[in-house]
């Protein structure tokens, strides 16, 4: 192989390797932005379990009262006792 032919060579394995790394740039990117968007897809249906489970707790207190500050007199004698 002569140098010329060498150079070439070279050049083309350059190419070669930089198309390949074009590729798998864009496929990286790609999934990125897929798994980012699944991520806010899931946080955003968290948020809504969240905020219908505080309005059910709301609902729950304001229909019984009484029976909300009963369990809530004895989570906190049961933590009291649970720290001495």
């Amino acid at each position: 192989m002569t140098t010329p032919d060498a150079g070439k060579k070279a050049e083309e394995l350059i190419d070669e390797g930089a198309a390949r790394a074009k590729e798998v740039v864009s496929t990286v990117s790609q999934k990125a932005a897929s798994t980012r968007a699944k991520a806010e897809e899931a946080l955003s249906d968290g948020q809504d379990i969240v905020e219908n489970a505080l309005v059910c707790a709301k609902d729950m207190v304001r229909a019984n009262p009484i029976a909300s500050l009963a369990v809530v007199a004895a989570v906190a004698y049961l933590c009291g006792r649970l720290r001495s």
